[in-house]
């Protein structure tokens, strides 16, 4: 079963959830609580897939013990290695360590394939 099958979060406020974030990642940084990832222009670096990062971001697992909205390991690498502003990065900060800390799987049932959300 894949993550987004199980779902509770399929309205105006996740919506608006998405756009607010896009709206904060445009500004050049994504601010997590335990770290700051600088990117490039996300309006022109991979805007449908960033759009698709936001909408997968809001997707709220209906178990209790589900692991949350997580990216693949793969597509946040892909994601920050095209687009992440690596002149502002931290020193030793990779796309690939920062996606060790973000989105450390590829098991289908614990993470969200971008793919499905970028066909027409």
């Amino acid at each position: 079963m894949m993550p987004t099958e199980l779902f509770r979060s399929c309205n105006v406020q996740s919506d608006q959830g998405a756009m607010n974030d896009m709206k904060l990642w445009s500004n050049g940084t994504i601010k997590m609580p335990f770290m700051n990832i600088p990117v490039l222009d996300i309006r022109k670096c991979l805007p449908d897939m960033w759009k698709a990062v936001a909408c997968s971001l809001q997707i709220k697992p209906c178990l209790s013990k589900a692991r949350g909205s997580l990216i693949c390991k793969a597509d946040c690498v892909e994601i920050l290695t095209q687009c992440g502003d690596r002149k502002r990065f931290y020193e030793g900060q990779t796309p690939e360590r920062i996606c060790d800390l973000l989105s450390p799987t590829e098991d289908p049932e614990r993470c969200i394939p971008l793919y499905k959300y970028l066909r027409p």
